[in-house]
């Protein structure tokens, strides 16, 4: 969608920043000790986004953190695409924040515990603070195509960086967006 304002972000130099979430590092839903473990995503998958999330099998964390890694995906690409406009395009993972999205994911038997849970977390304003400061922080004049966990640079998956995929999903994002109903009709 980000590509339907290209014109406008090209001219006003703008700063993109996708809030996405660091699941796209390590689905796990519960992080034991050991290796994280990245959602899947099969390079062959992205010439249909359908292919995706399949209904049968269908996983919505799984799911969620795929989306979020595709969302990388394709800034590394409008980053590189948009870089000589100066348009950046960065993401940042803004931490564990006490929204309504936190208490969809506590677990039934976790639920009477849920505002203890939450004064664990960062409120919103503080969540707030680490994509405020990619939008507007002079030190990061021309820094683009890069994940932040909160302040601090940090890589994804290596299938992120994967020019082949990165440009497999554009065309398929483009080709969604082209081939989706006007929604003036």
């Amino acid at each position: 969608m980000m590509t339907l304002l290209a014109g406008q972000l090209r001219q006003g130099r703008a700063r993109v920043v996708n809030v996405v979430s660091d699941t796209l590092r390590d689905a796990r839903q519960i992080k034991f000790p050991g290796p994280a473990r990245p959602p899947v995503l099969r390079v062959d998958d992205l010439h249909h986004l359908t292919r995706l999330n399949p209904s049968d099998g269908f996983v919505p964390f799984q799911a969620y953190a795929r989306a979020k890694l595709l969302t990388v995906m394709a800034g590394y690409q409008l980053a590189r695409e948009w870089a000589s406009d100066g348009v950046t395009v960065n993401a940042v993972h803004p931490g564990i924040v006490a929204t309504g999205i936190i208490d969809d994911l506590v677990p039934p038997a976790l639920r009477p515990f849920r505002s203890l849970i939450r004064r664990t977390m960062l409120t919103p304003a503080q969540g707030a603070a680490a994509a405020l400061r990619l939008a507007t922080d002079p030190s990061l004049d021309g820094v683009t195509g890069r994940y932040f966990v909160r302040h601090t640079q940090t890589a994804t998956p290596p299938i992120s960086y994967d020019r082949t995929a990165q440009q497999l999903l554009r065309t398929a994002s483009d080709r969604f967006l082209h081939d989706a109903p006007s929604s003036a009709s």
